[in-house]
Formats: structure tokens, C-alpha cells, sequence
């Protein structure tokens, strides 16, 4: 999953990247380079021949391929750890190599419109956020979640790439991107869905939410710009 790098140039000058501009991220993960100060690796591989795991940095704002196939041969890579560039340090990571999405098959990196991508297989695979979120009351701080991706399924059981919810008390949201009971993304909090969006999933999209606390609790969703 990548956000665009924001570095079209306008009137001779490039714009900021995406946390240059945007500096109050409690999390931020892409394929992308998305802080210019940013110095760290982009993704930590582990490569199937020999478990054998190495960090792959940038090169320029996008990741390094050369270096991730050079490491990963004709085997197949998965991401160990996900490092997050917003300098709050919540690192995705997944230790057990069965939980481990993928980055390249057999040699080859995953792409998406080009692009390299990391795949999940909606089922056994997913990553863990390395430093407890903060909390955030629904009822008194606004806040987003914007995301890229797709959906490679088309029915089934619920399969959340974000997925986190609070009980005591109920004050975070529980984002759960994928199918639903035939459904496309859903919003669910305090058992129960606040939103849910039918239609085709299965082109690569930028969803975003917003949640505003006026006159009790607003959410807002939409995908590539439409609600």
C-alpha cells in the first residue's frame, strides 16, 4: 500500500512531501518516502530460501527494488516490519513467518498499477502496531484515517486491514477494510456499523474517514473523493 509522493512540479518548484506538510500524524506506512527528514528503511524483508531478513530503504522517494530483488532472488519476500515515518515510532511488525504479508513472488515484486505493493491474503496475514495508540474520545477530538488498496475478493467473511477497538471505555473506532457480508468497507464501532459502502472494491482506491464531534458524532467516508 503507497500514498502518492507529492512531488509534481509546480511553477519550477516541487511540492512537500505528504508529512512535510501534514505534521501531526500518529502513524504513517507507504512504500513511499512521505517526510523529506525521514532517514530510516522503508520495509524490513525476510526472504523464503533462508528466513534470512534485511532492511530495504529508498532510493529517491520510492522504494528500493533494485535492493529488495538483489536480497530476495528468486525467492519470495515477506514484510517482517513496516517502519512508520511520522517520528512517533509505531512500527508495524509480524514476527510469525505464516502472518507475514507478501512483497515479492518468486522473484518478482508485487505491483498494483506498477507500483510496488504489499498483499495480504485477507485471511492469516496481517501486522501488528508495535506501540500502543493513543486514545481518542470520539466525543471531543476529530480526527482521519486515510488509506490506499484494494480488495482481491469478492464475498465472504470480514477481513480488516485496520482493526482496532477499545472496551473500556469505547472511544476508539474499529476500521474494517475489506468484504463484509457482501459489503465493500465498513465502519464499525460499540458493536455495531456506523457506515457501510456496497459497490466494487476491487479497483485500487484512496478511502478516507473522518470523525468530527459536532452535535454528537459525525463520520464521514469516501472513496477517491466521493462519499
Amino acid at each position: 500500500m503507497g500514498l502518492p509522493s507529492f512531488i509534481t512540479p509546480i511553477m519550477g518548484k516541487s511540492q512537500p512531501l505528504l508529512l512535510d506538510a501534514v505534521t501531526t500524524a500518529t502513524g504513517a506506512w507507504s512504500l513511499r518516502k512521505l517526510r523529506a527528514a525521514y532517514s530510516g528503511s522503508c520495509i524490513r524483508v525476510r526472504r523464503s530460501s533462508d528466513n534470512t531478513e534485511q532492511d530495504i530503504g529508498f532510493v529517491g522517494n520510492v522504494l528500493d527494488s533494485s535492493s529488495l530483488t538483489t536480497f530476495v532472488g528468486a525467492n519470495n519476500g515477506f514484510v517482517v516490519t513496516w517502519y512508520d515515518q511520522s517520528g512517533v515510532g509505531r512500527n508495524l511488525t509480524q514476527t510469525t513467518a505464516t502472518a507475514q504479508p507478501q512483497i515479492v513472488s518468486s522473484g518478482t515484486i508485487i505491483t498494483e498499477g506498477s507500483k510496488a505493493a504489499v498483499t495480504f491474503n485477507g485471511t492469516s496475514q496481517f501486522m501488528n502496531v508495535a506501540n500502543t495508540l493513543p486514545t481518542y474520545p470520539i466525543l471531543t477530538t476529530s480526527h482521519s484515517l486515510h488509506l490506499v488498496g484494494k480488495s482481491t475478493t469478492t464475498g465472504g467473511a470480514s477481513a480488516g486491514f485496520i482493526n482496532y477497538r477499545s472496551t473500556t471505555p469505547i472511544d476508539r473506532p474499529e476500521i474494517r477494510y475489506g468484504r463484509n457480508a457482501g459489503l465493500d468497507i465498513s465502519l464499525y464501532w460499540n458493536a455495531g456499523y456506523a457506515v457501510n459502502a456496497s459497490g466494487s472494491f476491487t479497483t485500487y482506491s484512496l478511502h478516507s474517514s473522518y470523525y468530527t464531534p459536532v452535535s454528537g458524532i459525525t463520520v464521514n467516508c469516501y472513496r477517491n473523493g466521493s462519499s
